[in-house]
This record gives structure tokens, C-alpha cells and sequence, in this order.
């Protein structure tokens, strides 16, 4: 599942872009937050998007999972094994929703759960599209999973 972009932005001391970093010298820790489950084995995989920063010190990493996750994870960020963010906090959310590794009925019935809800903190768990907003493209979305191996 493909869950967010991750975009770095890399900074000298004094503020200023450092371009030209390529992105095999990136690498990542990931923490699992506490209340966060998954299904199997949790490994997340950073693609990157861009070859190296940009003007302004810019490179963006896809981040996708081998698994259901619902929840956060904690991601440290290092340049050549030299920490360079103590941590990222990316939240999580995936069609699996009672994450047992395939979308059914169980995951329907909790999709229009969250979808109803009035709390925040359940919302954004089917907020598929990422845009703060409950839709119909986040059912469709949701119902194009329907049956899928997670």
C-alpha cells in the first residue's frame, strides 16, 4: 500500500538549501507509535521520487508498506548514516481497517463507522485521498480495495 510522500528539505546551519544530495544517501529508522497495528511483518520502503535535492534542498521519497497499517509511524532521516531530523511522525491509514491481511465486510462495516463519525481521531482513517475531507471519492476508493488481499 503506498500511504504518503515524504518530502525532506535539507538545510546548512544558517538556513540555506543544500542541492545536489543524491538520494542513495538517504536512509531511514522506522518506530512504530504506540496503538498502531498492522498485519505480518512491518516493512515500510522509501522510493525516491527525485534522483537528488533540488534548489531548495528538496527531495521527495514515496512511502509504501508491505502491509495493512493503521496508525503512525516515527521516521528518523540520516544523510550518509549522519542524523540530520530526530524524527518524522507519518500517520497511516489503509483499506484493511481491522487489519487481518484482506478488505471484507468487517473493513465495510468499520469504513462507514469512521466515515459517520463525528470524531476527528476516526475520520481521517478512511480520508483516502488525504485531503482533510470525506467524500464519495474516498468510498469509491475504499470499494475498489473490496475484496483484495491487503
Amino acid at each position: 500500500s503506498t500511504y504518503k510522500y515524504l518530502l525532506i528539505t535539507v538545510l546548512d546551519t544558517y538556513g540555506v538549501p543544500i542541492p545536489q544530495i543524491p538520494a542513495s544517501a538517504f536512509s531511514f529508522e522506522v518506530t512504530k507509535e504506540a496503538k498502531t497495528t498492522y498485519y505480518g511483518t512491518l516493512e515500510l520502503l522509501f522510493n525516491a521520487v527525485d534522483n537528488v535535492t533540488d534548489v531548495n534542498g528538496e527531495i521527495r521519497f514515496e512511502l509504501t508498506a508491505n502491509t495493512s497499517i493503521i496508525g503512525g509511524v516515527e521516521i528518523s532521516v540520516c544523510i550518509n548514516e549522519v542524523e540530520i531530523k530526530n524524527t518524522v511522525s507519518v500517520q497511516c491509514n489503509s483499506y484493511d481497517l481491522n487489519t487481518n491481511g484482506v478488505v471484507n465486510l468487517q473493513d465495510a462495516t468499520l469504513f462507514a463507522e469512521y466515515f459517520e463519525s463525528k470524531k476527528k481521531k476516526d475520520r481521517w482513517l478512511v480520508d483516502y485521498n488525504w485531503d482533510g475531507k470525506l467524500t464519495n471519492i474516498d468510498s469509491d476508493m475504499f470499494s475498489e480495495h473490496y475484496n483484495h488481499a491487503a
